[in-house]
C-alpha cells in the first residue's frame, strides 16, 4: 500500500475514532485550519484509490457518501 501523506493520516485517525462517517462529519472533527469541503472530499477519494476507506453511497439523485475504514489496516499502518 502507497504511504500516507500528513494530511491523510490525520483524516484516517478521525475515520478510525468514527469509524463510519460522512464527508461533513469528517470535515466537523478537524481542528484548526478546515480545509474546504471539496478538498476533503477529494482526500479521501484518493485514500479510497489507496484502499485505505470504502464507501457506500446512500439515495438516488444526489448520492451522499458514507466513508469507512477497511478492516485490518489500522494494525497494517500502525
Amino acid at each position: 500500500m502507497e504511504k500516507l501523506t500528513n494530511k491523510e493520516e490525520q483524516i484516517m485517525h478521525i475515520l478510525w475514532r468514527l469509524e463510519k462517517a460522512f464527508v461533513k462529519d469528517v470535515l466537523a472533527e478537524i481542528k484548526g485550519d478546515k480545509p474546504h469541503y471539496n478538498t476533503l472530499s477529494t482526500i479521501i477519494r484518493n485514500l479510497e484509490d489507496k484502499g485505505y476507506v470504502g464507501y457506500t453511497a446512500f439515495g438516488k439523485n444526489t448520492p451522499v457518501l458514507s466513508f469507512g475504514i477497511q478492516r485490518g489496516l489500522q494494525e497494517t499502518i500502525l
